[in-house]
């Protein structure tokens, strides 16, 4: 199951030389940063996450429209605001996440509102027709969230973390993308940089093992030698997709062990 001629149905030449796996970009002196996404799945009333405070004069009108829905006083946390281009000078957060505004009074968190996936401005009247994404849709809506491009003026399904990888990636900066227990769209870029994205378990990095049948010890290094093998470098007259698998194999053994001394 190690060899590409199992996953391809392309003629293998092998040229008897060992593959070399891709480089590992080198780190820059560039202090490191990192971004950190936590996508929330499933259903979320952000209306009743942060409000008008009932002392504000839009709580009426919060009332009116949300009527049994709505966010009563004494389920209310305050937090104040001094933009004077707002609405309220205090709002509220909903007292079931505290967390949210304990992060707000710190500096560490901010709320940004009123943001959907609209390509133009429509009406109750035309928006079925002038619309090409599925404005109720919440699989739709959580894709084009992590997108963040109505128009994919880029040519692709980029993210909008992708997007910023592949800036920083032209400029010369080491960059690298995770995703803990699967990825999103959010930090897919431009597959035309080669950049991949890895995709890390929540309990650790799975490391290339295997149980022998006759032992009860890793008989990896019994099988390793035909691994290479089956993988070394092939000739140009082989197969396109088996070189490509070859080549995708020995990449990630490298990169989980990469990883996994992190």
């Amino acid at each position: 199951a190690t060899s590409p001629e199992f996953h391809t149905t392309n003629l293998v030449n092998r040229d008897g030389s060992p593959r070399e796996p891709t480089p590992i970009p080198p780190r820059t002196a560039d202090p490191y940063q990192a971004i950190v996404v936590l996508l929330l799945r499933g259903g979320f009333d952000s209306f009743n996450v942060l409000a008008p405070h009932s002392t504000c004069s839009l709580y009426r009108s919060f009332r009116n429209n949300r009527e049994l829905l709505v966010l009563q006083p004494d389920e209310m946390l305050s937090i104040t605001n001094d933009d004077p281009d707002q609405p309220c000078e205090t709002f509220s957060v909903n007292s079931a996440i505290p967390i949210m505004k304990e992060m707000y009074d710190n500096g560490h968190g901010l709320f940004m509102a009123n943001i959907g996936h609209l390509a133009k401005p429509v009406t109750k009247g035309n928006w079925f027709t002038e619309t090409k994404t599925h404005l109720f849709s919440h699989t739709t809506m959580e894709r084009e969230c992590q997108l963040v491009d109505a128009f994919q003026e880029d040519g692709w399904s980029t993210g909008v973390l992708g997007r910023m990888l592949d800036v920083h990636q032209r400029n010369g900066l080491s960059v690298v993308a995770n995703g803990i227990s699967g990825k999103g769209p959010i930090v897919e870029g431009n597959p035309s940089l080669g950049r991949t994205v890895d995709v890390i378990p929540a309990r650790g990095i799975n490391t290339l093992s295997r149980v022998s049948l006759d032992t009860n010890n890793d008989g990896l290094s019994a099988i390793e030698p035909m691994m290479e093998y089956l993988n070394q470098d092939t000739s140009m007259n082989s197969g396109l997709f088996a070189n490509f698998w070859a080549q995708n194999l020995i990449d990630t053994i490298n990169r989980t062990e990469y990883l996994s001394a992190l």
